[in-house]
């Protein structure tokens, strides 16, 4: 489901309504684009004759579906309905749907089983997304059930709701309601605003959105589980049940406009239904009553093919030609970053508090371990480690030598997790114990909550501005205090990584060292050659390291061609690339 939703969407349905029985006009056959009607519970195509008068005056073709909505259920209905329908539509070039009521619920089920390769947009008017409670407090009574038949009874909020069921919807979704009624009766069985028969709340199917960003060609979308064990209140407040007592079950489909190579699914690969059709992945995990937690999170990798160029992606909104517009900016630059030979300074700075036990500290030390024997011997490491006080285990650098690297794995595996949190003690040793004559940086693993000594931002921020030197966050768990640690990390030019306990903890942390032992791109700036575009944010992007994404927003008032300009700095040398670009 798309939050943008355009003018053609808007057309769709600002209209009235008029009909026929489902037939193809035959004077209209060869329109580009076909607008189907569904009706709701108790009703008929008559119901939608406004509608289809209006939208044919607009130029499509219309076909207004009759169909028997209180003779069977909704499973049965469905495929009757799109048996008679699909010879009709299969060779046109753009399928729209407008439904009323139950009329969306039909669609949406037999979506989530069927695809419709030239669907276009949806419009759904009142529909019981997440079930009615006039259901739910009537169902029971005959004369509701002999009026409203099978598929009525299954539009109540329980659990024998068939809209509950449902998956969230994968198409361009626009949904109008309303919050008045003429049936005072049944508006009183409605908690909040309501039509007579849903209320506004549940019109509306859940979806959850989370921007994806492409890292080195890999991308990663994480749903988040388990707790990160270190809200002490919240977990002496309440008691909490990790336990899935019913069937549980995760569906995630992936749609890539680039060539997916690889998925995987670290820990459930084994467990996962895991299918590729060109640029349609798909997964499916699935446990059976009392044989699923709610303590680990799912994380879902895709790779896409080597041969995805780098590029530019605009993705522009306007409500209307005399409205200003707003768009997102993807930039995936094709700068050579060449690898640092010479060698570098590295400080591990390790969380080792009581809230880093269990999954945690040994994700830290496996990351860490192979993080150590990917250095060269000109490189050199320092190990320290911070609780309730802030210890150098190393006690000075080491040389990256196999030898060397090898003791301290050993030492590392042995690291036990207790005490508190004094994490600027920690960011203190480690920045006063730098060399002046060699490249270094920090990088510093922990789940950001901090409970001893200093811990506001601004003492953070006041001692990072007293050193010229990249901090590397990688932030464990899910309670962890992410907005700390990514702004320690951008303000020193470096980035913050947050990890899952269900990552693959060795290859995030290797595709950080790709990073981090590469050239980056300096000073970047991003800019529009035309006074079409203003409130460009982030203004001062700051460093792009290798296989990073540059994400902006803006706004824009007319309408044409733009020329886009990326400029940064390699090695204290000005590059520039220029493409042009259309803006509606």
């Amino acid at each position: 489901m798309k939050i943008l939703i355009t003018i053609l969407i808007l057309s769709l349905i600002i209209c009235s309504v008029r009909a026929q029985s489902a037939h193809d006009d035959s004077s209209e056959s060869s329109r580009r684009e076909t607008v189907v009607l569904l009706h709701g519970l108790v009703r008929s195509s008559k119901a939608m004759n406004r509608i289809a008068d209006e939208l044919r005056g607009d130029g499509y073709r219309v076909i207004n579906v009759d169909y028997p909505s209180t003779a069977a259920s909704i499973e049965e209905l469905a495929p009757q309905i799109f048996d008679e329908l699909t010879p009709q539509i299969e060779n046109d070039e753009i399928v729209h749907f407008v439904t009323h009521s139950m009329g969306g619920i039909v669609l949406r089920y037999y979506l989530q089983e069927h695809e419709l390769a030239n669907l276009g947009r949806v419009v759904m008017l009142a529909p019981p997304s997440k079930g009615s409670e006039v259901t739910d407090k009537l169902g029971n009574i005959f004369l509701y059930k002999w009026i409203n038949g099978p598929a009525g009874n299954q539009l109540g909020t329980g659990k024998n709701s068939l809209p509950l069921r449902l998956e969230t919807p994968a198409f361009e979704l626009g949904i109008i309601a309303g919050d008045r009624s003429i049936n005072l009766i049944l508006s009183l069985l409605i908690p909040g605003p309501d039509d007579g028969k849903v209320s506004i709340a549940r019109v509306r199917p859940d979806a959850y959105y989370q921007p994806m960003e492409i890292d080195l060609n890999i991308g990663r979308y994480v749903y988040p589980l388990a707790d990160g064990g270190v809200d002490e209140e919240r977990i002496a407040f309440w008691e909490t049940d990790d336990q899935v007592h019913e069937q549980f079950s995760f569906n995630l489909t992936l749609k890539s406009a680039f060539p997916v190579a690889d998925v995987r699914m670290p820990g459930y690969d084994q467990l996962a239904r895991i299918a590729q059709s060109n640029d349609v992945c798909t997964a499916v995990l699935e446990q059976n009553e009392g044989g699923a937690t709610l303590s680990r999170d799912i994380v879902f990798y895709y790779r896409l093919d080597d041969s995805v160029p780098a590029r530019v992606e605009i993705i522009p909104y306007r409500e209307s030609a005399q409205e200003p517009g707003t768009f997102m900016a993807v930039v995936t630059p094709a700068a050579s970053l060449a690898p640092i030979q010479e060698g570098s300074d590295w400080i591990f700075l390790l969380d080792t508090s009581g809230s880093m036990s269990g999954g945690k500290i040994q994700s830290l030390a496996k990351g860490v371990e192979q993080v150590l024997g990917k250095m060269t011997p000109n490189d050199r490491f320092k190990l320290i480690t911070f609780n309730d006080h802030a210890q150098e285990l190393t006690r000075g650098y080491v040389q990256a030598s196999p030898e060397n690297v090898q003791q301290w794995i050993t030492n590392i595996r042995q690291i036990q997790a207790g005490g508190g949190t004094a994490l600027f003690a920690g960011l203190k040793k480690a920045y006063r114990s730098l060399d002046d004559d060699r490249t270094s940086g920090i990088i510093l693993v922990t789940d950001g909550v901090c409970n001893v000594g200093p811990t506001e931002h601004k003492a953070f921020l006041e001692l990072l501005r007293e050193y010229d030197i990249r901090l590397f966050t990688f932030v464990m768990g899910n309670s962890a205090n992410q907005p700390l640690m990514e702004r320690l990390a951008k303000d020193s030019g470096g980035f913050a990584m947050n990890i899952s306990g269900s990552d693959d903890i060795v290859g995030r942390l290797l595709q950080a060292k790709i990073k981090v032992m590469h050239q980056c791109m300096h000073d970047v700036q991003l800019q529009f050659s035309c006074e079409k575009v203003y409130d460009l944010t982030p203004a001062s992007p700051g460093n792009l390291f290798m296989g990073q994404q540059l994400v902006a927003f803006g706004r824009y008032h007319g309408a044409g061609e733009v020329n886009l300009k990326l400029k940064a700095k390699i090695s204290g040398t000005e590059r520039v690339w220029n493409c042009t670009t259309m803006l509606p």
